[in-house]
C-alpha cells in the first residue's frame, strides 16, 4: 500500500485546495444552514480532483518510466523503480477514478463534467502538450482554472471575472 500512497505524491494533492477559494466568496452564506452543504460538497470536490491527479501524475509517470529511471530524483519513484506492475497501475486507476466519480457525482453534473474534462487534459497533457513549452505553461494554468470553476460549481458561486484573472495569474506565476 505504501508504494500507492507515495506514487499518488500526497504533497502535489494540496494544489487541488484551489477548489475552496469559491467557498471563501459565499462567507454571507456561512450564518445560514447552506455552509454545511457548501462545505460538504468543496470537500467531496477536493476530493475528486485528488482523485484525478492522482489519475494524471500515474499516466504521466508510466509514460515517462523508461525516462524517469535515469532522472536524479524521479528515479526513486515506484512507478520508475518497477514496484507497480502493469496490472496493478490499471487497477490503481480504475479504483481512484471510481471514487473521483462518485465524489463529483456526490456535488452535482457540473463538478462531474470538470472532473473528466480534468481528467481528458491530463491525459492530452501528459501525452503531448508538454512537450510543447509555452503550452505546457498555460496547459497548467488551466489546471487550476478548472479547479476553481469546479470549487465555484460545488457551491453554486456565479465567479467573477476578477477572480478568473487572479486564478490564471496567480497559477501562471
Amino acid at each position: 500500500m505504501k508504494k500507492f500512497i507515495i506514487s499518488a505524491r500526497p504533497k502535489q494533492i494540496l494544489k487541488n485546495s484551489v477548489v475552496f477559494i469559491p467557498l471563501i466568496f459565499t462567507l454571507d452564506q456561512w450564518l445560514s444552514d447552506s455552509i454545511i452543504s457548501s462545505l460538504t460538497n468543496s470537500i467531496y470536490c477536493f476530493l475528486a480532483f485528488s482523485c484525478s491527479s492522482i489519475i494524471g501524475y500515474q499516466i504521466n509517470d508510466w509514460i515517462d518510466k523508461k525516462y524517469d529511471k535515469n532522472h536524479p530524483i524521479k528515479k526513486s519513484r515506484p512507478i520508475a523503480k518497477n514496484l507497480i506492475s502493469l496490472k496493478e497501475f490499471y487497477i490503481y486507476i480504475f479504483i481512484t477514478f471510481l471514487f473521483g466519480l462518485a465524489f463529483s457525482l456526490l456535488v452535482n453534473n457540473y463538478v462531474f463534467y470538470m472532473y473528466i474534462s480534468y481528467l481528458l487534459l491530463s491525459i492530452f497533457y501528459s501525452l503531448r502538450l508538454k512537450k510543447i513549452i509555452l503550452i505546457d505553461s498555460l496547459t497548467v494554468t488551466i489546471f487550476y482554472i478548472i479547479r476553481m470553476i469546479a470549487g465555484a460549481y460545488s457551491v453554486t458561486l456565479d465567479i467573477s471575472i476578477w477572480l478568473y484573472v487572479l486564478t490564471f495569474f496567480s497559477s501562471l506565476f
